[in-house]
């Protein structure tokens, strides 16, 4: 199978505070994805976004878990399309893909989503993953998009887990309250000390934050799988360097 990278963007990047998508930003992330397609290499689609989308359509916020599925499956179809009509420019067909947990812990399910995903792959499909959330109430509350990429990584045997988030990295403190934080460019292993590093999450529309992204990271690379996290938001044409040029950018963690 041809070199594969699991791409994961993160809510932040994709929504305003009201939920409305944004258009650009989006359209632009779809070109990169689709300038690095076209050089060989397969991609899973990671994507966040459905539920802060569906706050945007229903113009409301969910009170609870059960309304945060409901928001979720609302903005799920909206945030498709545009996937599917960007990708579309690009003659590219992609996938939608919604799972749950539950699928990754089962042998028989595991391996048929294995093959079902690598049999994407190999027609130049793109898949677009996502919990489904109307069944997933219970993975609604720790924002697992960032440990679903990692799982999906690790099942396909991924080179590298690319995960695009808000900040360019991970710091040693919290660059937003801490003016003397660092930038952690290369981590070679994930240890209670770097664990540390991790601040609070501040976007309030994300159920993730670094905290989820660190572990993920941890989750992948103890499995073989390099991952990178940096900003989507500043660093146009980050993809094409990191996948292509093999440039660092962001914090890169090491497969271990």
């Amino acid at each position: 199978m041809t070199d594969l990278a699991i791409i994961k963007i993160g809510t932040s990047l994709l929504t305003n505070p009201d939920g409305t998508l944004k258009i650009s930003f989006l359209g632009r992330i779809v070109e990169e994805i689709s300038a690095v397609h076209a050089k060989g290499w397969g991609i899973v689609l990671v994507s966040s976004g459905a539920m802060a989308s569906g706050t945007g359509l229903l113009r409301n916020k969910p009170h609870d878990i059960v309304e945060r599925s409901l928001f979720a499956c609302v903005g799920q179809p909206l945030l498709m399309k545009y996937y599917a009509d960007f990708f579309g420019i690009a003659g590219i067909t992609v996938a939608q893909t919604l799972l749950t947990r539950r699928d990754f812990e089962h042998p028989e399910s595991s391996e048929l989503l294995k093959k079902n995903m690598e049999r994407m792959i190999h027609n130049h499909i793109i898949p677009i993953a996502n919990e489904n959330d109307l069944i997933a109430i219970e993975e609604l509350t720790v924002g697992d998009n960032d440990q679903l990429s990692a799982r999906i990584a690790v099942l396909l045997g991924a080179e590298k887990l690319v995960i695009l988030s808000d900040v360019d990295g991970l710091y040693s403190a919290n660059p937003q309250t801490n003016p003397h934080a660092k930038k952690l460019e290369v981590v070679k292993c994930i240890t209670e000390d770097i664990e540390a590093c991790v601040g609070e999450k501040i976007s309030k529309n994300s159920l993730g934050g670094m905290q989820s992204k660190l572990s993920a990271a941890k989750y992948a690379t103890q499995n073989g799988v390099e991952t990178i996290i940096f900003s989507g938001a500043e660093d146009r044409g980050a993809l094409s360097k990191i996948l292509l040029e093999n440039e660092r950018i962001g914090t890169q963690f090491l497969a271990q």
